[in-house]
Order: structure tokens, then sequence, then C-alpha cells
């Protein structure tokens, strides 16, 4: 997780890279090896630190939000499948993680609903499972007013109020 971390924090895309390959590598070798690989099942900081990387990533765009989306979805399947991938819960710091990522994209028509969907499903996710590990906090709600700003519309600006 510490090294995932410190790509996230170089912000660069090779580096956005190579976080996800490591997280991938790490989750195929759990994959592979079963419970005799316990030490590569990923936790819920090896994906928020993939994330990250992909949302502080310089010139990520849409394409690394979409990126960045897409690990946290395999994430929740993951979890919602196999008991195994308890260590790995989706946390509110992964979807600001991913939120991040969004709000780090120019401005586009499409980003404020793509970030809505995700504090959707953030939402559905506390109300199932009631924890409050991934209820929406301070952080959340000023990404999604930051979303909506940026979208420079009156539109953006009231949904941003």
């Amino acid at each position: 997780a510490a090294v995932l971390q410190a790509y996230a924090k170089n912000a660069t895309s090779i580096s956005a890279d190579k976080a996800e390959a490591l997280l991938r590598r790490n989750v195929r070798r759990y994959d592979e090896g079963g419970r005799g690989c316990e030490h590569a099942n990923p936790t819920a900081a090896c994906y928020n630190g993939a994330i990250d990387a992909r949302a502080r990533c310089d010139g990520g765009g849409v394409e690394g939000a979409e990126r960045a989306e897409a690990i946290l979805r395999d994430m929740v399947a993951r979890c919602d499948e196999a008991a195994a991938a308890v260590a790995a819960r989706p946390t509110t710091r992964t979807y600001n993680a991913a939120l991040l990522a969004w709000r780090n994209c120019p401005p586009s028509p499409d980003v404020p609903s793509r970030a809505e969907s995700l504090l959707k499903s953030m939402n559905d996710r506390y109300r199932r499972t009631g924890s409050t590990s991934v209820r929406p906090d301070v952080v959340t709600l000023n990404l999604i007013m930051g979303i909506w700003a940026k979208t420079g519309t009156r539109r953006g600006a009231e949904k941003a109020e």
C-alpha cells in the first residue's frame, strides 16, 4: 500500500500506470494462489492508492477518471462476490478518490453526471450496508460542489449551491 501511495504522490501518468499494474499483479497473484497467497490480497489501502494515483495523475482527464472509476468498480465487485475480499471493502476515502479524479478533469458536460452517479452508488452502498465507513462526508460533498461549479454554467452554479 505504501508503494501505491508513493506512486500517487508522484502525480504522473507513468506512476499511475505503475500503481494500477501493481494492484492488478497483486489481485492476479491472490486469485491464482488462493489462501496460500494471503499476503497478496489487496487491501482497501491498495485500491485507494491506485485510484489516488489515477486521480492525481497529470493530464489524466476523462480517461484517467474512467480508469479510477473502473478500479473502484472492480473493488466493489470483488468485495460483493467473495468474503475473502473483506480487507478490500470500499470506504468513503475510496469513493472520494474516484470523485477527485472527476473533479480534476477538464470541464465537460458529462463530468457532473458521472460524479453524481458515483455519489448515488456510494449512498446506495451506505444504505444497503449501514456501514458508516462508506457514508458520504464533507469532502464528498465539497468534491461534488466543485465539479458542478467547474462547469461554469448557471445550472452548475445552482447545483453547487
